[in-house]
């Protein structure tokens, strides 16, 4: 069974009503988007921002007739919107764990959605401030990285750290510091990936 079916669920906390508001115009050719949000304590503060993103996500795979997922991804990998699924609610998250599972998420979302095996629009959207210290996890994060760039999957790193953020290498890096342009930004980037598609 694979990781995205036997990661941990938590709790979930109060949902608020989606809004109609679509993520722009975007070509209907399919795509795949995965998600990975950073849930780590040095996250707390950019909540907000991780709740848009997952939302955002969603709505704009199902709006383009494509397949996505989230994970969560902080002492474990916590799966949010499963493959495929459209999110009916915003997911307000709680960023308190002491580290990150960030290699198990890609591996997770990757092996979920084939992102390295696929064709056509693939992205990958990493939320984080980049500060990966569990053992192996940066340098195993960047070899995937590399990995799935190198098979025509674009990976764009969401800056939400206040300070210090330490950059994806590999990966597209794109300063958000509040959740009102995450809509924009995830709309630009799924509009590039399947503009850039094979």
């Amino acid at each position: 069974m694979h990781v995205l079916r036997r990661a941990r669920f938590r709790e979930r906390a109060s949902t608020v009503v989606t809004s109609a508001t679509p993520p722009g115009r975007l070509d209907g050719r399919a795509a795949m988007l995965g998600a990975a949000q950073r849930v780590s304590g040095s996250m707390g503060w950019a909540a907000p921002v991780l709740s848009s993103v997952a939302w955002v996500v969603g709505q704009a795979v199902r709006r383009v007739g494509g397949c996505g997922a989230t994970v969560a991804f902080g002492e474990a990998v916590t799966s949010i919107v499963a493959p495929g699924a459209d999110p009916a609610n915003v997911t307000k998250f709680v960023a308190k764990d002491g580290s990150e599972a960030f290699v198990e998420a890609v591996q997770a979302l990757d092996g979920a959605l084939g992102l390295a095996r696929g064709d056509g629009a693939r992205l990958l959207v990493v939320v984080s401030d980049g500060h990966l210290v569990g053992p192996g996890q940066l340098d195993e994060g960047a070899r995937l990285v590399a990995r799935l760039t190198g098979r025509g999957v674009r990976v764009l790193h969401l800056d939400v750290a206040e300070r210090g953020t330490r950059p994806l290498a590999g990966a597209t890096l794109v300063r958000l510091h509040t959740p009102d342009g995450v809509l924009a930004v995830i709309s630009d980037a799924i509009r590039d990936a399947l503009t850039g598609a094979k």
